[in-house]
């Protein structure tokens, strides 16, 4: 059969595109210690909870130790300084939905002893309690989750200086009828708009291994969404953290939050 010489495409041509792209079969993750301040992994895929691909490093190097800022209040910083910060080292940070997926390679190779020690940090750390900064925020208002968000999302003072113009924004809606703080387990079951939200937010098809591995580590993961954050009309920042008794994903904080962060990057060309 002859072939048409010109190809006209469809309309949402780039929606088909994901869609088929998610039946490329995943590759198995694999991770390397790669230098003094990096570990490798291979492999990484994030997906939306219509299982379209998001966010995919065939290569990513993870920086091996958090940030502290040495100019900041107590050590930490928060999410649009730290968004800056990473840039300016020639590092990004990470969108939630990478860290899960971060957070997923390394324990599938827990048996490599990078992989493991890079994982525990996330568990046993000295300062028990310390918020791991996140390249995602929730509009509360417009009710959506923001990967790798502009300036625009960033209000009072928290702007100005062009973040994330190399990273592909990625907006997905919600419907918080339902939401409340609990474990993860129970959220899936809450509602299927909360489950989608979990998935569209942590870039995990299956997002009951985050409870894994925490059960790995004789804690629990728990989800925390703010019930003042959806009548605040505010933009939500989100973190990591670990408690006294459970790694925490917390899907609202305000902007002036402090933390620590970790940085990412792709590497260098041979």
């Amino acid at each position: 059969m002859k072939l048409p010489e010109t190809f006209i495409p469809e309309k949402n041509t780039d929606k088909k595109i994901e869609r088929w792209l998610k039946k490329e079969e995943q590759k198995k993750t694999e991770v390397f210690d790669y230098s003094k301040q990096y570990i490798l992994i291979k492999n990484i895929r994030c997906t939306d909870a219509d299982n379209c691909i998001i966010e995919q490093y065939g290569e990513l190097l993870v920086a091996k130790e958090f940030t502290f800022p040495k100019n900041s209040i107590k050590g930490t910083i928060n999410t649009y300084d730290a968004i800056k910060m990473m840039e300016k080292r020639g590092m990004f940070l990470p969108s939630l939905a990478l860290t899960c997926n971060i957070l997923a390679a390394l324990y599938e190779n827990r048996n490599n002893e990078a992989a493991d020690k890079l994982l525990k940090g996330y568990f046993n750390r000295k300062d028990d309690y310390e918020f791991v900064a996140q390249n995602t925020v929730v509009d509360w208002e417009k009710n959506k989750v923001i990967h790798y968000p502009r300036d625009d999302y960033f209000l009072n003072g928290y702007s100005g200086k062009n973040v994330n113009q190399n990273r592909k924004e990625t907006v997905r809606a919600l419907n918080p009828k339902g939401f409340r703080n609990l474990d993860l387990e129970e959220a899936v079951c809450v509602s299927p708009s909360f489950e989608d939200y979990i998935k569209n937010s942590t870039g995990l098809q299956n997002p009951g291994i985050l409870t894994e591995i925490s059960r790995y580590y004789e804690s629990r993961l728990y989800l925390w969404v703010n019930d003042m954050a959806k009548n605040d009309g505010n933009i939500g920042t989100t973190w990591i953290d670990h408690g006294t008794e459970s790694l925490n994903i917390n899907l609202f904080n305000y902007l002036s939050v402090g933390g620590i962060a970790r940085g990412v990057k792709k590497p260098d060309k041979r």
